[in-house]
């Protein structure tokens, strides 16, 4: 524990440095003073504790504070310390980065703020500016930063403390974006029917768009987390999500294990994929252990950037617009209300358990529930004809490699008295396979028929 003392009229810092060593500082105070130089040793000892370096090597600069925090949130492991890093260093550093950190002002923030509203970027084309949702996050990165170093006794309040108003509003940089960032129903039917797209890749695209769940949860799928004999429809379990930046597995986004109905078209893909198609494409038969959908290449978890890239691909040989991978989950939430699910329950399957009030945290809703909700959805596996016509807008190459690859037979899904009253309006098929393989994992149990 250092202390404060004078020499003569100026009063002076006795600290120990990281090494364990005292360290003798004159303080830029007089006697009567006592209090700000106790402050300041209070900050000294806060910064060696948090690794850096005392006053001898010159005061703390908001850049020098950066580099700190960005690497205590580096060891704590968390996932978006990259963009947290080129967030400060492309637009907080360059204007405030050589300031002392405890000089930063309120306005000093404002001014950072209004340049980053008229800044353009660089590496765009027509010199595009920020976003509004790109300035409210550069400017919550600089607000955690100085609140760690309020936490740390480094700084007395947080600069960071603009009034309503000051920030852009949460709001799309093109207004008219949103409204088309669906796929519409024609097209989910034929990204998880069309022939020529890689039958691993149909089926990865079946398991976003009928479960509507976030990329990083299904590249973590795997076969014991689908219980396919789960009556009235299969459970597919989301407990993780696999960070391609990472290259790991996490909890969810929202800590939250989610149980997903299985829609009868995704339980024949699956079963026809368990079946045969994942043992042609990885060269053995599937495990408990293994990825539902794995790279081909290596056997591991699917990369978010490479499938965009195979999504984009698929899209264009189609004649469709490209969209983001993260699409398909609006898209299944809208298809469904579209057909009429409830919102209240389908969020149980696409959120998880809502926490809106004490009651929620004693309610478990039932399986059946769920199960009709997601019935609701009218997404079926085209037949040769239909994937012939859908697919028109293609090239014409790409038309005659679908409609050769669809089997002009097709097996319709049998469905029990107790399926047809969770949907009546169903119509699901799916394409044919060898003789003697049934479709006995489809999650409808013995309800199926091959008849």
């Amino acid at each position: 524990m250092g202390c404060v003392y004078a020499r003569k009229q100026a009063l002076w810092l006795k600290y120990k440095d990281k090494n364990g060593h005292w360290k003798y500082t004159k303080a830029d105070f007089r006697v009567g003073q006592e209090d700000k130089a106790q402050e300041l040793l209070a900050r000294v000892e806060a910064l060696i504790e948090a690794g850096g370096s005392h006053l001898s090597d010159g005061p703390l600069t908001v850049r020098r504070w950066a580099q700190i925090w960005i690497e205590e949130q580096r060891e704590r492991g968390v996932e978006t310390v990259s963009d947290y890093e080129a967030r400060l260093r492309d637009h907080v550093l360059p204007l405030i980065g050589a300031m002392r950190l405890d000089q930063v002002r309120v306005s000093n923030i404002a001014a950072l703020v209004d340049g980053l509203k008229n800044k353009r970027m660089k590496r765009r084309k027509n010199g595009e500016r920020l976003a509004p949702k790109t300035i409210r996050h550069i400017y919550f990165a600089a607000h955690s930063l100085f609140e760690r170093a309020v936490r740390r006794d480094l700084i007395l309040s947080n600069p960071c403390r603009l009034e309503r108003g000051e920030l852009p509003r949460k709001i799309d940089k093109d207004p008219g974006w949103r409204p088309t960032a669906v796929y519409r129903r024609d097209e989910v039917e034929m990204l998880i029917s069309a022939a020529a797209i890689p039958e691993w890749r149909r089926v990865f695209y079946a398991l976003l768009f009928l479960t509507g769940a976030r990329f990083g949860e299904i590249s973590a799928r795997r076969w014991r987390d689908y219980v396919s004999d789960e009556t009235p429809l299969g459970r597919l379990i989301v407990s993780s999500s696999f960070q391609s930046k990472s290259k790991r597995e996490k909890s969810t986004k929202t800590g939250q294990t989610r149980e997903v109905p299985v829609h009868p078209t995704l339980a024949a893909i699956l079963a026809e994929w368990k079946l045969g198609g994942w043992e042609r494409t990885m060269g053995r038969r599937p495990t408990e252990n293994d990825l539902i959908v794995p790279f081909p290449v290596d056997g591991e978890h699917l990369d978010a950037q490479v499938m965009r890239r195979r999504l984009h691909k698929d899209l264009t040989a189609l004649g469709y617009r490209t969209r983001r991978q993260h699409d398909t989950r609006r898209t299944f939430i809208s298809l469904c209300l579209s057909d009429g699910a409830r919102k209240e329950i389908l969020q149980w399957v696409t959120h998880g358990r809502p926490h809106a009030d004490q009651m929620d945290d004693y309610t478990t809703l039932l399986w059946a529930p769920r199960c009709e909700e997601v019935a609701k959805l009218r997404i079926r596996l085209l037949s040769a004809g239909s994937a012939a016509v859908a697919c028109v807008a293609g090239t014409s190459s790409f038309r005659q490699d679908v409609t050769a690859g669809v089997t002009n037979r097709v097996t319709r899904l049998g469905a029990s008295e107790e399926i047809l009253n969770i949907s009546s309006t169903l119509d699901c098929v799916f394409l044919e396979r060898e003789t003697g393989l049934g479709p006995a994992t489809l999650g409808l149990g013995s309800r199926c028929s091959t008849s």
